[in-house]
């Protein structure tokens, strides 16, 4: 994972594509809209309404409950290269918002 001020960059791991979704980083929230807020993804000249989701997780046990952030995809991931291993980046856009891309 690697966020600058303009992008978010991701290679995709098994569980990503499996799900249809990429995992946000906590350290890269800021770069979008707050969690169930949708904002305009540009991917393959097609323009799509997203949202970053927050889900409740006790994977580290009871004792630490936490968050672990998506941005479920839907049909945008059929305008890039959607495979494990695959690298992914999704750049701020002044006109369109984000913008999906593969690198």
């Amino acid at each position: 994972m690697k966020k600058t001020a303009t992008e978010y960059r991701r290679s995709l791991s098994e569980e990503e594509v499996h799900e249809g979704k990429i995992m946000i980083m906590k350290d890269a929230l800021k770069f979008f809209p707050k969690p169930f807020r949708a904002f305009s993804v540009k991917a393959g000249g097609k323009k799509y309404e997203l949202a970053v989701e927050a889900i409740d997780c006790r994977c580290r046990g009871e004792a630490e409950p936490h968050q672990h952030f998506w941005l479920p995809l839907k049909e945008a991931r059929a305008a890039i290269t959607w495979q494990r291993g695959a690298h992914v980046i999704l750049r701020k856009d002044k006109d369109a918002g984000y913008i999906l891309s593969n690198a």
